[in-house]
């Protein structure tokens, strides 16, 4: 076993071996390397962005899909609900001529639908800025909650009546059943009818012969009067054969409607059921969408693939910096145009109007501090910086750290509050900038 193991930590992959040469140890050990290696590559912690990935895209599919479906099962009940409404069953009877049944059908139905479209979009608009204000951690109103509860129950009532209506539609056998029924007794009928038919002729031949004096005055004969006898015995029987037939066909016919109605009735409520699962899981799709994107963006962060979206959010150094900048370029233009003005009042105007800049940002009340080597997902700016060694000099410091100005002809330290802080004061990095020292 020693020696097999150190044969495979010696050779190469499968794909780095002699194609011809299949039949040796050497690949052998290869794919059994390769083996060992895949176990490894599957089995190895993928990120969430890639896990959860097929999930997203399930679910994105499953409630572009249930949207038209819940349209169809909604357009089924208004269907319905416009042929009760009119006068008409569910059979096609009514009391109006079928051109105004089908007019009045469409006007009606085609003011459901457009009722039932506008539901559908409302409850996407609804969920879309519900959960993405969730993902971001943004504040929800509750008449939006309550708006979308609402929106969800009258898509449920609407599609899950359209769903049990066709459920028991197709499940109804009633009509189906009766006309077995009637078949039947017809069968039955015919099978005893026409020995019926016979009996009765000879009875009524018999008793005719019996109470009838001119065809014969002695009566019946003794053959004659077992005759009689016999077929109204046999007639008693075959009538209790053909209703005991009939009254089975009855029982039997009752006892498959009431099936029939429990298995109809248990479809409607499997069928409501059904699509109000449908219904919640749309609505937890869009709920996922927005969770797994916030939760996929927030990792390209700590993985540093993407920038941290609290950097843009308008910092208060960067905004000191974007006016240090405009006022020197505002500067340079003056200067350009007037050189009658020296430059020392250029600079203490400079530094003036810095300076209550400086006292206005300053003046903000401070924000909480976020600990070192704690993922947070406040946007960095946010932060409250903490201040470190002051005696650290260094261009490339971070936020927060004492450094020494960037001007050659400057030796003074400063606490560095962004990034690009590399001078003391505004005269040194206008001095540095335009050269006018």
């Amino acid at each position: 076993m020693k020696n097999l193991a150190q044969k495979l930590k010696k050779v190469k992959k499968p794909s780095e071996c002699h194609q011809s040469d299949v039949y040796s140890e050497t690949y052998h050990l290869a794919k059994m390397k390769a083996n060992y290696e895949k176990a490894r590559e599957e089995l190895a912690v993928q990120p969430y962005s890639q896990r959860m990935k097929p999930l997203d895209n399930f679910l994105y599919g499953f409630r572009s899909v249930y949207h038209f479906i819940s349209v169809i099962l909604g357009l089924a009940t208004c269907v319905l609900v416009s042929l009760v409404f009119v006068g008409a069953d569910l059979d096609g009877n009514g009391q109006f001529p079928a051109w105004m049944l089908i007019l009045m059908a469409l006007l009606i139905g085609g003011l459901l639908v457009g009722i039932l479209v506008a539901v559908e979009l409302a409850k996407i608009t609804f969920a879309k800025n519900i959960f993405k204000a969730k993902a971001k951690r943004g504040r929800i109103s509750n008449l939006s909650i309550v708006g979308l509860s609402f929106l969800v129950f009258v898509s449920i009532a609407l599609s899950g009546v359209g769903g049990a209506l066709l459920s028991f539609k197709m499940g109804d056998k009633t009509k189906t059943l009766t006309q077995d029924l009637k078949t039947n007794e017809q069968k039955v009928a015919k099978q005893y009818d026409a020995r019926l038919k016979q009996l009765n002729q000879v009875i009524a031949g018999l008793e005719n012969l019996s109470v009838d004096k001119k065809a014969r005055r002695w009566g019946l004969t003794k053959e004659e009067q077992a005759n009689l006898q016999q077929s109204k015995a046999e007639k008693r029987q075959i009538l209790a054969k053909k209703e005991q037939k009939l009254s089975s066909l009855n029982t039997k016919h009752t006892a498959e409607i009431k099936a029939n109605k429990d298995y109809t009735s248990t479809t409607m409520y499997v069928a409501l059921g059904l699509i109000t699962v449908l219904e919640l899981i749309t609505i937890y799709a869009y709920f996922f969408h927005f969770q797994y994107l916030a939760r996929t963006e927030q990792e390209g962060v700590q993985f540093d693939i993407l920038s941290d979206s609290g950097v843009t959010e308008k910092p208060q150094e960067m905004m000191v910096e974007t006016l240090v900048n405009r006022l020197s370029d505002a500067l340079l233009t003056t200067q350009s145009k007037a050189q009658a003005a020296p430059t020392q009042d250029w600079m203490q105007a400079l530094e003036q109007k810095v300076a209550q800049l400086t006292n206005q940002v300053q003046g903000t009340p401070a924000l909480a501090t976020q600990p070192h080597n704690e993922i947070s997902l406040r946007p960095s700016s946010m932060r409250k910086q903490e201040v470190t060694d002051p005696r650290a000099v260094n261009q490339n410091a971070p936020k927060g750290t004492h450094v020494e100005c960037s001007n050659s002809q400057c030796s003074n330290t400063f606490t560095k509050k962004s990034k690009n802080h590399k001078y003391c004061s505004p005269g040194c990095r206008t001095n540095k900038s335009f050269n006018l020292s």
